[in-house]
């Protein structure tokens, strides 16, 4: 008897997870698709302010600019064509793309760490500084603590 009803409670307690996950993916596309159309609409707003200042070499008018916020504001599909819908080729090119950028990112922090590339430097590496060494490396990874106890004292100990 006991262990029909913990199965039976284990059964609907999975249900009961599986229907918080279900709602859980819906809210999420839901804030999705709505951070989508509201990024769309800004570009929308953005493009027509800027070829307004390209045709005229002027900032919008102020009641020009006050109907295109009203517009944004109602979400009017005038001011703007609607973001072109989302399926799964385009999800993972998004992804793909989205990839490719973290890669490229993590490579010029590598180079920038490094100092290499285009952030090649004569003077050596970044932290090895001729008078001070690896004094300001080691002190920020906790290898070392510097004995000042004010600021001026830092700054009277300073060799320039």
């Amino acid at each position: 008897m006991r262990d029909a009803y913990e199965a039976e409670a284990a059964r609907e307690m999975e249900a009961w997870h599986a229907a918080q996950q279900a709602r859980a993916d819906a809210k999420h596309a839901k804030h999705v698709s709505a951070a989508r159309e509201i990024a769309y609409q800004l570009v929308s707003l953005a493009e027509r302010a800027a070829e307004y200042r390209a045709a005229t070499g002027q900032l919008v008018p102020r009641r020009e600019w006050r109907q295109l916020l009203a517009m944004f504001f109602a979400g009017d599909p005038q001011l703007g064509p609607p973001p072109p819908p989302q399926d799964a080729e385009s999800e993972a090119a998004a992804a793909a793309a989205r990839e490719s950028m973290l890669r490229l990112g993590r490579a010029l922090v590598d180079d920038y760490l490094a100092c290499a590339g285009d952030w090649l430097r004569a003077d050596g590496p970044i932290g090895h500084d001729e008078l001070l060494g690896q004094v300001g490396v080691l002190h920020w990874f906790g290898l070392l603590e510097i004995p000042w106890k004010t600021a001026t004292d830092a700054e009277s100990s300073l060799p320039w």
